[in-house]
């Protein structure tokens, strides 16, 4: 189909789009594309979102949040600044996130990156009670323990996204019961018994 269409989660502050970022957004446009979700990843990025947005406009909708990979390689003090920092900016920003739990064993080798995750994630869940902003969730190998937290803190009024989701039918009838949406992930392309299972979800939440 021709569009127009809304790229729900995409990262055009990554550096290594920097050079050619221009040629990025027009052939997205000539693809029937005509608005962009970021999902945020540290300070850094937060800035370089800001300075896309004050170049191709306000279509561009910019999402501050602290990234579980980002948190999982910076140290203590890094967490607790760029936290300081995030209440100062997402006044600015249309979405907090990227926030939530990632635990493949290469994210969470770093000593202590697993507390750091669940300690940064809380604190952004906290933050979100006082600037409500539609929350973009990036959780893997982490469901149970994410939807735990979001369980007990519901509700959330402006909802938001679990990016990339490849759990399970019941964890994505929680989400979905929480007023979340939910975009597939390609990993279920290798997990066809669970994609059929997936089915289930009601179109409107996908």
């Amino acid at each position: 189909m021709p569009g127009p269409w809304t790229d729900a989660h995409c990262h055009l502050a990554d550096s290594r789009l920097a050079p050619q970022i221009g040629d990025v957004i027009e052939r997205s446009r000539r693809a029937g594309v005509v608005s962009w979700i970021q999902g945020g990843v540290g300070p850094d990025d937060w800035q370089r979102q800001r300075k896309i947005a004050e170049e191709f406009g306000t279509e561009v909708h910019l999402a501050f949040g602290l990234h579980p990979w980002w948190v999982a390689r910076a140290s203590e003090k890094e967490v607790d600044e760029a936290l300081i920092l995030l209440e100062e900016e997402l006044p600015h920003a249309s979405a907090l996130g990227e926030l939530g739990l990632d635990t493949v064993p290469k994210r969470i080798a770093a000593e202590g990156a697993l507390q750091r995750q669940r300690r940064a994630f809380e604190a952004q869940l906290d933050l979100v009670t006082r600037m409500p902003r539609p929350l973009v969730l990036h959780v893997v190998r982490a469901h149970d323990l994410v939807l735990s937290e979001l369980e007990r803190r519901a509700p959330f009024a402006s909802g938001g996204i679990v990016h990339a989701f490849a759990g399970t039918a019941a964890q994505a009838r929680r989400y979905t019961e929480l007023g979340f949406h939910l975009s597939l992930g390609g990993a279920l392309l290798t997990r066809p018994e669970r994609a059929r299972e997936l089915a289930a979800i009601p179109v409107e939440r996908i």
